[in-house]
């Protein structure tokens, strides 16, 4: 064969005699390419294109004639070479299967992603509506249907006023017994526990058509109306007359500064064909002490200013007044003020924190014809604020 290819003058032979002899040339690692490899030769170039100028040639025979000779010239270098491009078609098909479960990857994270997002796009939509609602009905409450508010007390009214000794000793001691031993001291009181389940006592409410009703009757003008009288301020066209007896609270209690009456301001007043849409506040309240145990702790009678008339501002700070419970003291206090008793604790568990209570009302003229004759109520009546 050398002898052969040295006979040829390799610079002047035409390309498509050397095909001829050698077989189809590729773009890449043909036949002939690996001849000229071990003689040295160097040959013209001769590319696919070239296959043109053989029009009775398949390419499907090119290649089985080039795969041919390669292997009858150097059949190990091309088994090399086809376990080359097996590895390569290996090494693809592990590359798209890499690719593919990366996509898939890609994929499941994109898709979680996204059920994030649309998780926490509902959650704020819910909380919004639920916002939105809460917002338009404290708007509601407060702008639209927010009770209107009739208070009476005069800017010169002071917060409190405090008498010791109201009455004299023989006064005080008839008052005292009839006191302790009415038969309605003892009713329970039928509002919820947490802000009276420590009260007991009755509520009366008149008008000032009723109050000689309420002087007649046997229960409470013979035990109650001198106290009445006394008490009663000039002005006042409807009241509510009511015993209080705070139970005694333990230590705990007293400690942990709870209360026996949850703050609140007298508004008990009896009315008859109106909404709830109406709130009228006592003019004046007075509290008469009637029995206090010598060594009690707690029980002070707490008051605040009616200020802007918002409840939650009164939590975070002191009363404006603080008043200690004695025998025989009338303490006057506005009516428009929020007021509270504290928790108290005592040796003595017979003796009970006892008061009498005359909340007294101005009521505009339109709206007396709607006040109570004379009617006896348990303390339910009295709205917590």
């Amino acid at each position: 064969m050398l002898l052969f290819m040295n006979s040829f003058s390799l610079k002047n032979t035409n390309p498509k005699q050397l095909f001829l002899f050698f077989g189809p040339l590729k773009e890449e690692g043909t036949s002939l390419n690996l001849f000229c490899a071990h003689t040295g030769i160097i040959l013209p170039a001769y590319t696919r294109h070239n296959r043109a100028s053989f029009p009775n040639m398949s390419e499907d025979k090119c290649d089985n004639r080039e795969r041919k000779n390669a292997q009858d010239i150097h059949p190990k270098k091309v088994d090399s070479v086809a376990r080359v491009d097996l590895g390569l078609n290996e090494r693809k098909k592990m590359t798209m299967k890499k690719n593919k479960s990366s996509s898939a990857r890609t994929q499941a994270h994109l898709y979680f992603r996204f059920l994030t997002e649309l998780v926490v796009a509902h959650v704020i939509i819910l909380f919004t509506i639920v916002y939105v609602y809460m917002t338009m009905k404290r708007y509601h409450y407060r702008y639209v249907s927010w009770p209107t508010r009739f208070i009476t007390c005069t800017e010169d009214q002071p917060l409190i006023k405090i008498e010791e000794n109201f009455l004299n000793f023989l006064e005080y001691e008839k008052l005292r017994k009839c006191t302790l031993e009415h038969p309605r001291l003892n009713v329970p009181s039928s509002l919820s526990p947490a802000s009276f389940g420590k009260t007991r006592g009755f509520v009366s409410k008149f008008n000032e058509e009723g109050v000689g009703s309420f002087l007649n009757h046997p229960d409470f003008g013979d035990c109650f109306g001198d106290l009445f009288k006394k008490m009663s301020a000039p002005g006042m066209n409807a009241h509510v007359f009511s015993a209080v007896v705070c139970d005694l609270s333990n230590y705990d209690e007293l400690k942990n500064n709870k209360t026996s009456v949850g703050l609140h301001i007298d508004q008990a007043v009896g009315m008859e064909g109106l909404t709830d849409s109406h709130e009228f506040f006592a003019h004046q309240v007075n509290v008469f002490y009637v029995d206090v145990a010598p060594d009690m702790l707690g029980g002070e009678l707490e008051i605040w200013r009616y200020g802007s008339g918002d409840l939650s501002n009164l939590k975070s700070r002191m009363p404006d007044e603080s008043i200690t419970p004695e025998k025989n003291k009338l303490v006057r206090f506005r009516g428009d003020s929020f007021h509270q008793v504290k928790a108290y604790h005592s040796s003595q568990a017979i003796t009970k924190r006892l008061s009498l209570v005359l909340e007294q009302y101005k009521i505009k003229d339109e709206f007396v014809p709607n006040t109570v004759h004379w009617m006896e109520a348990l303390k339910e009546d009295m709205m917590m604020m």
